[in-house]
């Protein structure tokens, strides 16, 4: 038996899908959950857009070493297929 660190199940995923290991691990998340997929990429929009401000609430979290309210803007979504075409 292998190691876990060889990650060798990942690796025969990705070369059965003939793709890199990153766009398989999307294609297999989207084909087997779409709506929890779709959860992941707005997710990381909302804290890719907001990253300044996500920083920000964090570093005030820790001086008051509690939880803070934070401000962040959520922009109108559009329909981005690019993950399903892969």
């Amino acid at each position: 038996i292998a190691p876990a660190s060889w990650q060798w199940p990942e690796r025969m995923a990705a070369r059965t899908l003939d793709l890199p290991r990153w766009e398989a691990g999307q294609r297999m998340m989207q084909s087997a959950s779409p709506t929890a997929f779709s959860a992941i990429i707005a997710g990381n929009r909302i804290v890719t857009a907001n990253r300044e401000a996500i920083e920000g609430c964090k570093k005030a979290a820790v001086k008051a070493a509690e939880t803070v309210r934070c401000t962040i803007r959520v922009s109108l979504e559009r329909r981005d297929d690019s993950y399903a075409s892969r």
